[in-house]
């Protein structure tokens, strides 16, 4: 049986892994900011637990995530996909993504 130390450690390991990526970080937030500040959209998207994380990133760039700041256009692609593809045979395709996006 794995010990709650043990699993905050291999959190702790996980986490320092990061030390490593700062730069291609850095490098892909400023790609964010820029591409926010220029009037562009943040489509975000991934699949089970991801889905969750691609949901709360765009509520997080969408809804102020520290300072007050205008809010900036973000969507999660894998949030209530039934909502976007359900009627997919009955609307143009065109149109479905028009109003979706």
């Amino acid at each position: 049986m794995i010990s709650v130390r043990e699993t905050i450690q291999d959190a702790v390991a996980a986490i320092e892994l990061l030390y490593n990526l700062e730069a291609p970080i850095r490098s892909a937030a400023q790609v964010l900011e820029q591409a926010l500040l220029n009037g562009k959209k943040v489509l975000t998207c991934g699949n089970g637990g991801s889905a969750s994380d691609s949901s709360h990133l765009a509520t997080e760039i969408a809804c102020r995530f520290i300072d007050d700041r205008r809010p900036f256009p973000a969507i999660s692609l894998s949030a209530d996909a039934g909502d976007r593809f359900w009627n997919i045979g009955r609307c143009p395709h065109r149109a479905l993504y028009q109003w979706t996006l």
